[in-house]
């Protein structure tokens, strides 16, 4: 956690800015540029800062973290007391092991995200995060990575509202850098694999829950993104309102993958429909994309126009739908496909063969982790071939996300655990 981040923050409660108030003595903690184990406070509460991410909940894990922060002895028992707050028993116990050994045994290898998930109990949620850089609702997100970047000012910060494990803010990152990236979820082990694994320590980490006021100040974002997410918050209205708070008064908002209510859903959460979330945002000029058409605009090059209004019918037809919100005129316009936006910060990737693929005969063949996985992401076999040839032109097999880039310790080639092997 940057200072410069906990300076921004203020309680929406007693409306005192958040201050770093205990730093433990103990060599590993010291303040780099980055605060790995703290307390930080308001003028009405503590919060713990564990791992590089401060816990902003009012939950029993976080008075634990307070407590074994004050009486921490060595970097150790710091460690310990992050690793209990992932509620994972099998990542926690994986994790905790790892960094047991590390201490030890400085040269080995960390063990990657694909194995490290494998170790999720829910084995939808462990396929859903491995395969999800191959996911119809994140191309969505990849498709308005040049809107966003119209709301973006140099040095624009923007909010990650839901971000999961941080799958679009790496994406994100490649553009506009996660020193400018905030991440907040409500699940701590989400933040903790964003934070270690895919968008990297320069961003900021808050674990939050966004039922309730945000522990941010106003006017502080260009840009906020919250993708597969608003449709699980019970609190829609308060959510939108504290966006509008802390939105600059030129900047936009963007839904990606929002849950239609008119259409049945896998996974329908709480969905609401097209005029429930822009009823969210009166004032605001709305924009929404059908994700079939937005995704396909990323494959077919013909980028995202927020200069026109989609037919409404088409957008009440989709099980899933994406929306930009803003009251800025001059961002209501098309924008270019996002493979002619160069990215600018590409040292912690590596290009990989898309995971849903394999080798196979001189092929890449299409391969679906489940049956469940398919039926829920049935769009994936409207973009993406069941069979390619890998000796196409390099730049042909990126623009069809066959190569595609993934953080450096994502994933190791040839590594294609099976989610059930250990079950």
């Amino acid at each position: 956690m940057k200072l410069e981040t906990i300076k921004s923050l203020k309680c929406q409660s007693c409306g005192s800015n958040i201050k770093v108030k205990f730093l433990p003595e103990i060599k590993g903690t010291e303040i780099v540029g980055d605060i790995i184990y703290a307390i930080a406070a308001c003028d009405c509460k503590e919060y713990p800062i564990v791992g590089g991410i401060l816990v902003a909940r009012d939950y029993p894990p976080a008075k634990m973290a307070l407590d074994a922060i004050r009486k921490a002895k060595d970097i150790g028992s710091l460690n310990d007391a992050m690793v209990a707050l992932i509620e994972q028993r099998f990542v926690r116990m994986v994790i905790g092991i790892s960094l047991k050994l590390k201490r030890f045994f400085r040269w080995l290898p960390g063990i990657s995200f694909w194995k490290l998930s494998t170790f999720i109990e829910d084995s939808r949620w462990a396929t859903y995060v491995k395969y999800r850089f191959s996911a119809p609702s994140f191309i969505s997100g990849m498709a308005l990575i040049p809107a966003i970047n119209g709301a973006l000012p140099d040095g624009g910060l923007i909010l990650d509202a839901g971000c999961g494990f941080g799958h679009l803010s790496f994406m994100l990152s490649r553009y506009f850098g996660a020193r400018n990236i905030y991440c907040v979820d409500k699940e701590f082990i989400n933040l903790y694999f964003g934070r270690n694994y895919l968008v990297g320590s320069d961003a900021s980490f808050i674990c939050l829950d966004a039922n309730e006021k945000l522990p941010l100040d106003d006017g502080t974002f260009s840009a906020i993104v919250s993708m597969d997410s608003v449709h699980y918050i019970h609190n829609k209205k308060l959510f939108a309102d504290e966006l509008k708070r802390i939105l600059k008064s030129n900047g936009a908002v963007f839904f990606i993958h929002l849950h239609n209510k008119y259409v049945k859903n896998i996974s329908q959460g709480l969905a609401e429909t097209p005029e429930g979330y822009a009823g969210l945002f009166a004032g605001f000029k709305i924009r929404f994309f059908a994700e079939r058409s937005l995704a396909g605009g990323l494959f077919n090059g013909s980028g995202v126009d927020l200069g026109s209004e989609r037919p409404f019918e088409e957008i009440k037809k989709s099980d899933s739908i994406s929306m930009a919100a803003t009251r800025n005129d001059s961002l209501l316009k098309k924008y270019g496909n996002l493979f002619e936006l160069a990215p600018k910060y590409t040292e912690n990737e590596i290009a990989m063969l898309n995971p849903l693929y394999r080798r196979s005969r001189g092929s890449f063949i299409r391969k679906f982790p489940s049956e469940f996985y398919e039926e829920e992401y049935y769009l994936i076999k409207d973009f993406f071939p069941g069979r390619i040839d890998p000796n196409l032109p390099m730049d042909e097999l990126r623009k069809k996300l066959i190569i595609i880039p993934l953080p450096k310790n994502y994933k190791k080639e040839g590594e294609q655990l099976s989610i059930r092997l250990w079950r």
